[in-house]
């Protein structure tokens, strides 16, 4: 599902994904996809939370994977998490 998924978004070959999960399965699943995909991982440690502005500039993701937890309690009342119609 992920590299038809993948395509349709725009990620996939040497593309950047940020991983923003705790030690989840679904952290394992998007890592494995997205090598399959020919992506390039970017996990992100949701205790670094200063730093993670200067991560997603520096590595140029185009894409975030997140659980709704993690979104809400780094962005807070700001934007919705964005929701994949297709998936």
């Amino acid at each position: 599902m992920w590299p038809r998924t993948s395509r349709r978004t725009g990620s996939g070959r040497a593309t950047g994904l940020a991983i923003y999960l705790q030690n989840v399965p679904q952290f394992v699943l998007t890592l494995i996809g997205t090598w399959k995909a020919g992506g390039v991982v970017v996990p992100l440690n949701p205790m670094y939370r200063d730093e993670l502005a200067h991560i997603l500039t520096d590595a140029g993701v185009t894409a975030i994977v997140s659980s709704e937890n993690a979104w809400a309690d780094r962005v807070g009342s700001g934007p919705p998490m964005p929701e994949c119609g297709s998936c």
